[in-house]
């Protein structure tokens, strides 16, 4: 798990934050997920809201990415590759799949001068250089494709809209 995460902080009103969770999960997942985070407010990106706090994002094209950002401006997004046995959960990724391929690690890096500085040994973050080397598997015939994810959030996102301009947003 990365440093640069942002934490899930109450917005200035003082009300629970709101995470809209793009991810597709059934009620029951999203449920134990909203205890798991504790005062949040966790909704499914069905519900009509004005806005957000927090976005949790399959991995998905860059276009997919802007359209939940314009629809929740303010928020912060966050990109989410999700196992769970007990939940029957499935939602692998490239990171997920090159794990399972061997690699021992990732690195998202920004420049090439980040990219030394967490391969370096002296870095707090320093991975092994072999995995440089780990090519990501093939995904399973069973996982969704990209296209699939993208295609999936602009539909739950378009409903959501019309939602929101014949009902009276939630927040």
């Amino acid at each position: 798990m990365s440093d640069d995460l942002p934490a899930v902080a109450a917005p200035a009103t003082g009300a629970r934050p709101t995470v809209v969770c793009a991810v597709p999960l059934r009620a029951p997942a999203r449920r134990r997920l909203e205890q798991l985070l504790g005062e949040v407010r966790l909704v499914d990106m069905h519900e009509p809201l004005d806005d957000a706090d927090l976005i949790l994002s399959p991995p998905c094209s860059p276009q997919t990415i802007a359209a939940l950002k314009r629809t929740y401006p303010s928020a912060r997004l966050i990109v989410v590759e999700l196992e769970d046995d007990d939940l029957d959960i499935d939602l692998a990724g490239p990171v997920i799949r090159s794990r399972r391929a061997g690699a021992d690690g990732y690195v998202a890096a920004e420049s090439m001068a980040d990219l030394a500085r967490q391969l370096t040994a002296g870095s707090r973050e320093a991975v092994a250089p072999e995995l440089l080397a780990v090519e990501a598997a093939a995904p399973p015939p069973h996982e969704l494709s990209t296209t699939t994810v993208d295609d999936l959030i602009a539909e739950r996102l378009a409903a959501a809209q019309r939602a929101r301009s014949t009902t009276r947003p939630v927040r």
